[in-house]
């Protein structure tokens, strides 16, 4: 029998129920008709799609503010300061669901904790005021933790272990998927280098040559070079440090099969790991790409000091990496 979403008149309370003629509220416990209910549900739903459209002010542009913060959270699993600044957030709106599924991810630490039931409200809250289309991608996206909660220890083992055979094949496919641009960026490192040196002996030569003359277009052409220099050096410190790091990231993945890694530690290391090779592939600057990097040999470290000491003594460039 198919669910029905309804809202009970008398204390309009929400819930789902499977009855097609009258329901009891999960609440008060009073009895209404199910196609009433499900009308006062619609309607509740329609008006708080509405609150979410219209709140565009000071506190929409403060709730967006804050799930950037969030989200910075997340992704570095501080989850005790997602959870603080997700329950800022919902002082400025109850109407926007990103804030109630912040809090589900908070809770469940990213849909790992499986034991977490404190997050249900908030999901249901979420669910409640997405449109159908956010409905559609919130359930799919839960519908693999709810699984993974139902499972024995024997086929949780057995999840993380097929996951984990899939992130290895994904982080390969990604890191071919970067080996162009790498390509490419070795040559950029070439040729800037030598225009580098070129502008540097080009730009002292003028600079001495406008000062024995007293010639002020020669001082001024030397301005220019001297800004092409800078252009060229700046170029490339960028590509070299870009190519030193894929270098390393590609030896990392020769060497990964050596480390010794608990299951959850893996996939948590491939992931990171994924990230720093997407975000390579997308051109993200050294700033982006170093702390990602560095953050995939803390964990390994973490897990297996002597392998990571011994990968990091033999791979060049490979210890600026590990603080």
């Amino acid at each position: 029998m198919n669910k029905i979403n309804v809202k009970c008149p008398h204390c309009g309370h929400l819930f789902t129920t499977e009855n097609t003629a009258n329901s009891i509220c999960e609440k008060c416990a009073n009895s209404f008709s199910t196609d009433r209910g499900a009308k006062f549900y619609n309607s509740a739903i329609q008006v708080e799609r509405k609150k979410a459209v219209e709140a565009k002010g000071e506190a929409y542009l403060k709730v967006d503010r804050l799930l950037d913060e969030i989200n910075y959270y997340l992704d570095n699993e501080d989850y005790a300061k997602a959870e603080e600044l997700t329950l800022e957030a919902l002082k400025y709106t109850e109407v926007d669901f990103r804030v109630y599924m912040a809090m589900v991810y908070a809770k469940t630490e990213n849909f790992q904790k499986l034991d977490d039931k404190s997050h249900l409200p908030y999901l249901k809250k979420a669910i409640t005021i997405a449109s159908d289309e956010q409905k559609e991608s919130l359930k799919a996206e839960y519908q693999d933790y709810y699984q993974k909660q139902n499972m024995s220890t024997e086929e949780f083992e057995d999840y993380k272990t097929q996951e984990a055979e899939h992130l290895i094949q994904s982080l390969e496919s990604v890191l071919k998927d970067g080996i162009p641009r790498h390509y490419a960026r070795e040559k950029a490192v070439k040729v800037f280098r030598v225009l580098t040196i070129l502008s540097a002996v080009i730009s002292i030569a003028l600079l001495v040559f406008s000062l024995i003359l007293e010639n002020s277009i020669l001082f001024y052409a030397t301005s220019i070079v001297a800004v092409g220099f800078l252009v060229c050096l700046l170029s490339f410190i960028s590509n070299r440090d870009k190519v030193n790091s894929y270098n390393v990231a590609l030896d990392l993945y020769d060497s990964y099969s050596k480390f010794n890694l608990s299951l959850d530690a893996n996939v948590k290391i491939l992931k990171q790991f994924i990230n720093y090779a997407v975000s390579y592939i997308n051109n993200s600057s050294e700033l982006s790409l170093s702390p990602l990097l560095s953050s995939v040999l803390e964990l390994l470290y973490n897990e297996d000091k002597e392998t990571t000491e011994k990968f990091i003594l033999k791979t060049k460039n490979a210890n600026k990496y590990l603080k």
